[in-house]
């Protein structure tokens, strides 16, 4: 079964929910070891890998968020005490607002990059001209 029905989740919302989870845990572990490494030249290019998952990642939890909307979602137990379910649906939403949040502020004060999304960001870390000749703070 594609879709989801009153009772069970379907095969793309499973994909969608392991997906996403493999990748952000992956997505932590590589900007984990991405700042850790020793200053090279080669640094900029893993940032720009990791800026450009992101990217993806912030378009499939959108896409999920779609196709939760055009799906039905499956009941809770009957048995859940009501202030658990209040809770869990909490928890889902907060996670898939932690999700968006993180993605779109990653790419608001990250680095411009050559990666594959050459997008606008709007907030800049230092002028164009202290970026031109080196000086930018942080990374």
């Amino acid at each position: 079964m594609i879709g989801n029905t009153r009772s069970a989740w379907g095969s793309v919302a499973r994909w969608f929910h392991w997906g996403l989870g493999t990748a952000i845990i992956g997505m932590l572990a590589y900007g984990w070891w991405m700042n850790h490494i020793p200053a090279r030249p080669d640094r900029y290019f893993y940032r720009s890998i990791h800026a450009d998952i992101g990217y993806v990642l912030l378009l499939l939890t959108v896409l999920r968020l779609i196709w939760r909307g055009i799906n039905p979602t499956p009941a809770l137990p009957g048995d859940m005490p009501p202030w658990l379910r209040v809770l869990a649906r909490l928890n889902q939403w907060t996670l898939y607002l932690a999700t968006i949040l993180v993605a779109m502020l990653g790419g608001a004060f990250g680095r411009a990059h050559a990666g594959l999304f050459e997008l606008l960001r709007p907030v800049s870390r230092a002028p164009d001209h202290l970026a031109r000749q080196g000086r930018r703070g942080g990374l």
